[in-house]
């Protein structure tokens, strides 16, 4: 196995990987801290600082540990070391890879809250110094290994067949899709609205408040369809069920705040300004609702062109066709891989082989 060649990754998936990771992992021991300070963010970060002081203290035999085990690691799955076949050879090869993004996303971490410990004591600033070159190398070592968490040659070619045909079945539903671009649209669309809301909400007084309240609808107004837009795009190219459900819950909960917002307005006396302003809540909601999802099967061609809809339609289509071409792609380059490669022998076949060869020693 020592000549056998690997199957890598780029640097920059794994890299992007692991940042993802670390991202996870520092965030949540954000909230963590946040969560019991009672949301004080003076004690959040003293208690963040003392966490750095804590994980300073330890920093020598972790550190340590770490990149003995990430040389490990490496000479392994480099040296042939490994026992049992090439797919057994590769799995493992996948677990050490993964197991080192996990140590550099740790690692990162730790680094993280030994920085807030820095900020909180300046003094402490040049044990970065000595520090960020030593996880340089500890991150160097674990991108190396994490090139190696690549799935087979068969499950990589049925994953691509998967994306071609799952993204040529979403682009039959985004046919009927607006020809304008999706900025004239949302721009127009925006201003139209807010024009609208501000006409409810007239008269003002001085007038410079007028422009005032149109640029403050035209913000809102811009900023709940580009959130709609965005929703629907990723309903329509998202080949995940669970994300295509999940995706709804924050335009469901803004338009749910909004429609409270306007009841709690429209109540609030015939005397007052804020009625007018509960009517414009109402307006704002039900033209955005209309643009956003109205549904276009069968629709004019004005109002795909110029709904927020049709829009998010025309970016589903060239997103989705750039993920098939992409996986098209893909699919010829593993195809042609998979022609010249040599299929490992079966499980079946190699006890077969060595019964073979041990009848014929006898």
């Amino acid at each position: 196995m020592a000549g056998e060649p690997y199957e890598t990754r780029s640097v920059n998936e794994t890299a992007s990987e692991t940042g993802a990771i670390s991202a996870v992992f520092i965030v949540v021991a954000l909230l963590l801290i946040l969560i019991s300070s009672s949301n004080d963010i003076g004690k959040a970060l003293t208690w963040a600082a003392d966490a750095g002081r804590l994980l300073y203290s330890h920093l020598g035999w972790t550190l340590s540990i770490y990149i003995t085990a990430l040389l490990a690691f490496y000479a392994v799955s480099l040296g042939g070391q490994i026992l049992g076949g090439p797919d057994e050879a590769a799995r493992t090869r996948r677990v050490l890879g993964f197991v080192a993004e996990l140590m550099a996303a740790a690692t990162i971490t730790l680094v993280a809250f030994i920085a807030v410990y820095c900020w909180q004591y300046p003094p402490m600033w040049p044990v970065l110094i000595i520090l960020l070159p030593v996880v340089g190398l500890l991150l160097f070592l674990a991108l190396q290994l994490g090139n190696f968490l690549v799935l087979d040659l068969e499950t990589r070619i049925a994953l691509t067949e998967k994306t071609q045909e799952q993204t040529k079945n979403r682009l039959e539903g985004v046919t009927e899709r607006s020809q304008r671009s999706f900025f004239l649209v949302w721009a127009l669309n925006s201003a139209v609205i807010a024009f609208g809301a501000l006409w409810v909400t007239l008269p003002l007084s001085p007038l410079s408040s007028v422009l005032v309240m149109w640029l403050i609808y035209l913000v809102a107004v811009a900023l709940l369809l580009g959130v709609n837009a965005m929703t629907m795009t990723t309903f329509l190219t998202s080949r995940d069920a669970q994300t295509r459900v999940v995706i709804w819950a924050f335009p469901t909960l803004t338009y749910a705040i909004l429609v409270v917002a306007a009841i709690a307005l429209l109540l609030g006396g015939n005397d007052s300004p804020l009625p007018q302003l509960g009517w414009a809540f109402i307006l704002i909601i039900t033209t955005t609702l209309t643009t956003s999802y109205w549904p276009r099967s069968h629709a004019p061609r004005w109002i795909l062109d110029w709904s927020i809809n049709g829009s998010a339609a025309r970016l589903a289509e060239r997103t989705l066709s750039k993920q098939h071409s992409k996986a098209a792609g893909e699919y010829r380059a593993l195809t042609a891989l998979r022609s010249v490669t040599p299929m490992p022998p079966s499980p079946l076949r190699r006890l077969r082989d060595a019964v073979f060869s041990q009848t014929r020693e006898r």
